[in-house]
């Protein structure tokens, strides 16, 4: 039985952001001083690969196709690792207090967006909603204990040189990966001139403080969203021109929800980005199939 072909590149990438994200949660937990335990990293992981081949199991069975399961180990293991890393990542950036429940449901939220909200994107349907985001929204909308993990609980072990070095180890292998691996490197860089603009344009026109406006970029959650959540190879543009357009188009819209006091609004702008993203792609759809129609109408007639 011939196994499922797995994308070299893809792989690659999947499996050093997998490594990163973990070394990070061990160190975090050992030595910055996170403060989420690890029976909520466990509690979403468990929950989040559990519910990956639940769903999984369901649609191979409604479509008639093969299971990703049914191949070798290292195939499997390969489709499991999104549903890790969602999860994972979702479990350091909420929290929860002693509650295990967000973790659950968020991870939940998160992986089962990933077969419930998709969209014709050049071709074919794809799911175009950040499953992380998703989860860690739906957890803070809905379940009032959560909150986003504390900014300094990442660095709060950790002297000046050890937060500078720490930083600096998170771009350059955020950006190794991205250049190398996902091509995502468009999308990042137009995130943070976006978000540089954004701030500017509403301390200039709408007389928010500059500084205030440019402080979420030197936390270390803003660098996890920027290498690591929002250059996601499963809900972002290939293509670097459309990279660069939902790059900027993301920070404008967390521009948009801190004028209306949004909390959190960097996660929210992520989850809109896929919304306003897997819109146009229906919109683009339909006008497609309504002009194929009505040239196929003209020349009949």
């Amino acid at each position: 039985m011939s196994g499922i072909k797995v994308d070299d590149r893809r792989a690659h990438a999947l499996k050093r952001f997998a490594a990163a994200l973990t070394l990070f949660n061990v160190l975090g937990r050992e030595s910055f001083g996170f403060e989420e335990s690890w029976m909520s990293a466990l509690v979403a992981v468990g929950t989040g690969i559990a519910v990956e081949i639940f769903l999984e199991l369901v649609e191979a069975f409604s479509k008639g196709r093969r299971t990703h399961l049914r191949a070798s180990p290292y195939e499997i293991f390969i489709f499991l690792l999104p549903a890790y890393i969602s999860s994972l990542s979702l479990s350091m950036l909420i929290y929860c207090g002693d509650s295990l429940t967000p973790y659950a449901f968020g991870a939940t939220i998160a992986i089962s967006s990933k077969y419930f909200f998709k969209a014709p994107i050049e071709g074919r349907y794809v799911h175009v909603i950040n499953p992380s985001a998703m989860g860690i929204c739906a957890a803070m909308f809905l379940l009032p204990s959560t909150s986003s993990a504390p900014p300094y609980q990442y660095i709060e072990h950790l002297s000046v040189s050890g937060e500078v070095i720490l930083i600096a180890f998170m771009c350059y292998a955020g950006s190794f990966m991205n250049v190398m691996f996902t091509r995502r490197h468009p999308l990042v860089l137009a995130f943070m001139v976006g978000f540089l603009m954004q701030a500017l344009l509403r301390a200039l026109f709408l007389d928010f403080a500059l500084l205030g406006n440019l402080v979420p970029m030197t936390g270390i959650a803003f660098f996890l969203f920027s290498f690591y959540m929002l250059p996601d190879p499963g809900t972002s543009p290939m293509e670097p021109r459309r990279q660069i357009g939902f790059g900027v188009m993301t920070a404008f819209l967390y521009g948009a929800l801190q004028i209306f006091n949004v909390v959190h609004g960097i996660f929210y702008s992520l989850v809109l980005a896929g919304v306003i993203r897997g819109l146009y792609g229906y919109f683009k759809y339909f006008y497609q199939m309504n002009f194929k129609q009505r040239m196929m109408s003209e020349s009949v007639s």
